[in-house]
Parts: structure tokens; sequence; C-alpha cells
């Protein structure tokens, strides 16, 4: 699926077991492309990048689960390009294969991306677009979301969020409740009408998602 705006497009690929939501997002002129959560099934995101005849320039992660950065390594050595996670969710990285032989119950070929950029800074530049880093943990300690601001703005909000009042799970370790509360805070103060897209299911919009969690961010 392909959605436009002024200056920039969205392709949306769902890959994988999990069903994941990849996300490449490009400047229509310069075709200079960020590819969001390559989660599996490298060769259909490779091959939808030559179609559309993208120049990638980075792989961006919300955050280190497998199902979201397992085509990551073939598409860095294919394009010749980093992968940017936050430092504090690669140690998920070196769990990757593991927790993806046990989640999907079978063997993993597929190792960690390995050419790997931190975070840094709160912004990165695609073209002439800012994209703005939030950092968002919870689910995961170093989960992120992309927001870019558009004619349409545009939220990429990994495990975070979900449409339909969903949010990403807490029950892990290294997950925490209290900090899933604070960073779903900082989404819900972008503007209403910015669109949500999460790392699986459907768009939604910061307003319509809002009203799901209102009562509940009150307490």
């Amino acid at each position: 699926m392909k959605n436009s705006d002024k200056n920039l497009s969205l392709i949306h690929l769902i890959v994988g077991q999990m069903a994941a939501n990849c996300y490449i997002l490009f400047d229509k002129i310069t075709r200079d492309a960020m590819i969001i959560d390559p989660g599996d099934d490298e060769e259909y995101i490779f091959d939808t990048i030559i179609k559309e005849n993208l120049n990638p320039k980075l792989i961006a992660l919300t955050h280190g689960h497998f199902d979201h950065c397992l085509a990551a390594c073939f598409l860095e050595v294919n394009f010749s390009i980093s992968t940017y996670i936050h430092q504090k969710d690669l140690f998920l990285l070196h769990k990757m294969k593991d927790c993806a032989r046990f989640y999907l119950k079978r063997s993993i070929e597929n190792i960690p991306p390995q050419n790997l950029k931190q975070f840094t800074k709160d912004s990165l530049k695609l073209g002439n677009q800012i994209i703005r880093i939030i950092h968002t943990p919870g689910h995961t300690p170093g989960g992120i979301c992309l927001f870019v601001k558009t004619y349409k703005s545009m939220v990429f909000s990994g495990d975070l969020l979900f449409a339909h009042g969903l949010t990403g799970r807490t029950d892990f370790s290294y997950s925490d409740t209290r900090l899933m509360h604070q960073s779903l805070r900082k989404i819900f103060n972008l503007a209403g009408d910015t669109i949500i897209y999460p790392g699986h299911g459907e768009k939604s919009t910061i307003l319509i998602e809002k009203s799901f969690h209102d009562l509940h961010m009150k307490r």
C-alpha cells in the first residue's frame, strides 16, 4: 500500500509470521528512503525498493524485537546502509535469533544488523524533511517513535501504541508500565489529526486513540 503527501510518500508492507508493519518513507523528488522496522521477508522489501527506484539511506528501528529487524542485516549489506536503534535496546539484538527461534518455532538463519548506529540526536533528515525522534520506553527500554510533520502529520509508533486502544506488552522483565504511561502521554500531546502507523495492525489517529485512553491516563 502506498500513501502520498506533498513532499513524502509512504509504502506499507506487512512482513513475517508476526505480521509486522514495515514502512518505507521516501522523498518524492530525491527518492531518498528510510526503511522503518524491516521485520522479515527481506527479498520482498528489497524488490519493492528496487521496483520503486528508491535510494535507501538508513534503516530505523522503533525497538529491538526480532519481528521488527530480521531483514535489517540483508538490507544493510545490499544497500550499504546503517541501522539506527536506541542504545538501550541494543541488548535485544543480541537475543534476536534465540527469541525468533522460540516464538516462530523454526530455525533462524538471519543474523542481527551489524552496521549499527545509535540515535544520538532528537531528529533525522530525509531529503528536506526533518523526522523527530521521540524516546518512548515502556514496551522496551529503548523504544522510540518517529514523528513526521507534513501536510498530514504522522507518527510511527512501533509497539507502543496500536489501533483500537491497544498498547504494547509490559510483562517482559525489561518492560515498565509506569514508563509506558509516560510515553503514551508524550504521544498524546501530538495534534489529534496525526496519523498513527503502528508496528502491527491498521493505522489510526491520535484523536481516536486518545479517546480510548483518556479515563485510564487520568488515574
